[in-house]
């Protein structure tokens, strides 16, 4: 479990499914009572809210988009709809965030009540033009770290990895495979990475998801955490039966 001034970051490969875990990851928050402030700097509104209310009601997101509910799931959706206005989940989706803004965004909404912070994700941010990219990575990095600790309220930021990871044998994340990975591996209190066999590997089970704990400076690292994944609900659940592993990968 995550504490206030927590700074964690989510990586994945592309496909592995770090933007479906934050999702689910802030409405089980969120049933639980608490408020959660997610930033979204590129999934539009309409997006992210179809998203949350299909996870939550275990609806096929891609027939909602095809208009392809029929009345029993639309009647669910539209039951789903109404229950997402009880959530404490309030959404930012601002293209141009930077540091400052995503300041004033947390301190506003701590004035009221806050309780996780999801940020997808950290390469989107704006701001420092005149700079590097590894010194953008750096400065944002920083200052999320210090966000954290000012509000004493854990913020989940998802990171970017390195492509090359996919012409590796083993394509468990390491690490080194953080993009710009420098400041993100030294600021942040725990790593995790996202990740599918089933994506590489067509004979192996798709549901398998697995959530590697690469660093927790409060406790082990290198575990992993087994998890079922529906690939039509886009829902993350805990297996019945999962092992958590102790080797190192």
């Amino acid at each position: 479990s995550f504490m206030g001034g927590d700074y964690i970051a989510l990586g994945a490969a592309t496909g592995m499914g770090k933007t479906t875990l934050a999702l689910n990851l802030a409405r089980q928050i969120c049933m639980q009572d608490k408020t959660v402030l997610y930033f979204s700097l590129e999934m539009p509104i309409d997006q992210l809210q179809n998203k949350f209310v299909c996870i939550q009601e275990k609806l096929n997101a891609n027939k909602y988009r095809s208009f392809g509910f029929n009345l029993v799931e639309m009647g669910k959706y539209l039951d789903g709809l109404q229950g997402l206005k009880q959530w404490n989940l309030y959404t930012v989706c601002d293209f141009n965030l930077t540091p400052e803004k995503m300041r004033a965004y947390i301190e506003k909404q701590k004035k009221k009540k806050l309780d996780f912070v999801i940020l997808d994700y950290l390469g989107l941010m704006s701001g420092y033009a005149n700079k590097s990219n590894y010194e953008r990575i750096t400065l944002f990095s920083r200052k999320i770290k210090l966000m954290a600790g000012e509000f004493n309220v854990p913020i989940l930021v998802l990171v970017q990895l390195n492509r090359d990871l996919k012409q590796r044998q083993d394509k468990r994340p390491m690490l080194s495979d953080i993009r710009e990975s420098g400041a993100i591996e030294q600021d942040s209190d725990f790593v995790l990475f996202a990740h599918r066999e089933g994506y590489y590997d067509r004979e192996k089970p798709q549901n398998d998801f697995d959530l590697i704990i690469a660093k927790n400076r409060h406790g082990e690292a290198n575990k992993i955490l087994k998890f079922d994944f529906d690939l039509q609900t886009q829902t993350i659940s805990e297996k019945w039966e999962y092992a958590i592993t102790h080797e190192r990968y």
